[in-house]
């Protein structure tokens, strides 16, 4: 057996032998006018089978299935008890699993109390030594229970999860997580008009490029980013767009001499509907990386 597919075996088994034991109840698809509001979360109606729950720190995406509840992303700590009360609003059925898409705090924050309530959390194995090795928020923050490395695809009865990971990008550990039947896709903090990535995690701004070129392979129709609403496959492309402008017009600046400490003035990215703020050692990361092309 291949050293992939015992790592698969494992992570199946034991991802198997804790979801054991949580009963199993009929999905119930009909939306619950979930958007009334309470407290600092909000819930929207994606697609049959699909919701957004915003606030607390970032998109926590809720899916149903015949086995019970997956979430894509948990929230800041505080907002724990809130984000079950918000997913009891939409269907009352047991969570199954948790996928973290990277290691930062408000997407991991509740890990801790999702784990001591008995519900497995998944992800990237790099985003694992990331909140192990790497966490400089000063907070205390729980690693996964359980990793994956490049691709993994989970069952849910009928429901397949598919998590991705494309290289580095925003992270040296994102996921995308994609529901083929819904033809809906989860990119987390692979969209966002700020896109910097956290060099200090081995992020990649032309990895970034590259890997929504992988998302773009996909059959999707929807995607759901760390914040705000859903978006377009034309959104996501268009935001690719000008992730590759950024780095062909700073790449070229850097080529013709520009001095680090001008760059991000001299590229002007306001007029290509981005909203950069790369300074001290994100700029210094910005500035090693296009200048490796040279």
């Amino acid at each position: 057996m291949s050293q992939k597919a015992v790592a698969t075996f494992r992570f199946c088994a034991m991802l198997l032998i804790a979801l054991a034991g949580i009963p199993v109840v009929s999905a119930q698809y009909a939306p619950h006018n979930p958007n009334e509001a309470a407290g600092t979360l909000t819930s929207h109606y994606v697609k049959t089978g699909l919701y957004v729950i915003s606030g607390g720190g970032g998109n926590t995406v809720l899916r149903l299935s015949g086995n019970g509840l997956i979430l894509v992303n948990g929230k800041f700590a505080s907002n724990y008890d809130e984000l079950l009360l918000r997913v009891r609003k939409i269907v009352d059925q047991p969570i199954r699993v948790v996928i973290d898409t990277d290691h930062f705090e408000n997407h991991t924050g509740t890990n801790a109390k999702f784990l001591r309530d008995g519900i497995q959390v998944v992800a990237q194995e790099n985003a694992k030594r990331n909140l192990l090795v790497d966490n400089t928020s000063g907070a205390s923050l729980t690693p996964p229970s359980a990793v994956y490395d490049h691709e993994q695809m989970l069952h849910f009865g009928a429901v397949q999860v598919q998590l991705l990971h494309f290289g580095n990008a925003r992270t040296n550990g994102d996921t995308v997580v994609y529901f083929p039947d819904l033809k809906a896709v989860v990119v987390g903090g692979l969209y966002s008009l700020n896109p910097e990535p956290d060099y200090a995690t081995e992020g990649s701004l032309i990895g970034w490029s590259q890997a929504l070129g992988e998302v773009l392979k996909l059959d999707f129709d929807v995607a759901v980013p760390d914040s705000g609403a859903a978006i377009s496959r034309s959104e996501l492309e268009s935001f690719k767009g000008k992730i590759d402008e950024f780095v062909s017009r700073a790449t070229k600046l850097i080529k013709d001499g520009t001095p680090k400490d001008q760059l991000v003035s001299q590229l002007r990215l306001e007029d290509a509907g981005l909203k950069e703020n790369f300074s001290g050692k994100e700029l210094d990361g910005l500035y090693a990386e296009l200048s490796r092309g040279q």
